[in-house]
């Protein structure tokens, strides 16, 4: 049996470009997932900050909902 190198180097080189493309597609998906997470930090730190002394009992527990969320 005759192997061809070139042949084999063009699947190789094919298969490299896909990779790569995977990486690239994943490295998007991060980073929007990693900013979505602060977005949502963001936003449990603006709720835990609205507690105030005269704070009704529902505000209390949705500030300590945030405050639980913010330590997971």
């Amino acid at each position: 049996m005759i192997w061809n190198p070139w042949k084999k180097i063009r699947k190789l080189e094919e298969r490299i470009k896909h990779e790569m493309d995977c990486t690239d597609k994943f490295m998007e998906l991060s980073v929007d997932f990693s900013n979505k997470l602060s977005r949502a930090n963001d936003a449990l730190k603006n709720i835990a900050a609205e507690e105030k002394p005269t704070s009704s009992g529902v505000v209390k527990r949705m500030v300590a909902m945030a405050r639980e969320g913010l330590k997971q």
